[in-house]
């Protein structure tokens, strides 16, 4: 699916990319995660500005049925990717942070309750993909093995549109002729 927040994300890949800082989140999102259409407000709403903490609760101890998800929201009136957590249950994505989700654009990698207790437990926070210290690309690297590769191959393709523009810059770096007028 081609949807308008998987053309963000890849924005912030190709942008991280020529200004020389690999965009590994958003990559292993894109390349693992999914579309989430229609997601609403979780009926009991959890701390303000606490996502991960709040999925991680649902989803690991309130709800059997909840699958952790994170990866990025973007309110379409402020159109910039925000790193965050939700679950799905039944197919449905619930919110249980921000209020107005039904009026957002969700997409994120679903993660089982197993893998989430286990990188709660290892690093000691609430979050997956950053833990705070740093991504967390051990976790991405063992659920996508070609993401490093896929990360290079994006560096190399954002490295010549690099040298083009820079040779372009370098051709007028005296600014235009202007003897003629």
């Amino acid at each position: 699916m081609n949807s308008v927040i998987a053309g963000y994300i890849d924005e912030r890949i190709k942008s991280g990319a020529i200004f020389g800082r690999p965009s590994w989140l958003e990559l292993f999102v894109r390349r693992n995660g999914t579309d989430f259409a229609g997601v609403e407000a979780y009926e009991d709403m959890g701390e303000p500005k606490m996502c991960y903490q709040n999925a991680t609760l649902l989803a690991c101890l309130e709800r059997a049925d909840a699958t952790y998800v994170e990866g990025f929201v973007v309110n379409p009136e402020i159109p910039m990717l925000i790193h965050h957590a939700w679950v799905e249950i039944d197919g449905q994505g619930f919110d249980p942070t921000i209020p107005d989700a039904r009026n957002r654009l969700y997409y994120g990698v679903r993660f089982t309750t197993k893998t989430v207790r286990a990188q709660v437990k290892k690093n000691g926070v609430y979050g997956l993909l950053d833990t705070g210290w740093g991504l967390n690309m051990d976790l991405m690297e063992s659920m996508d093995p070609g993401l490093r590769e896929a990360g290079e191959q994006v560096d190399d393709e954002i490295l010549k549109v690099r040298q083009a523009f820079m040779q372009l810059q370098a051709q007028h770096a005296n600014g235009p002729d202007l003897s003629a007028l």
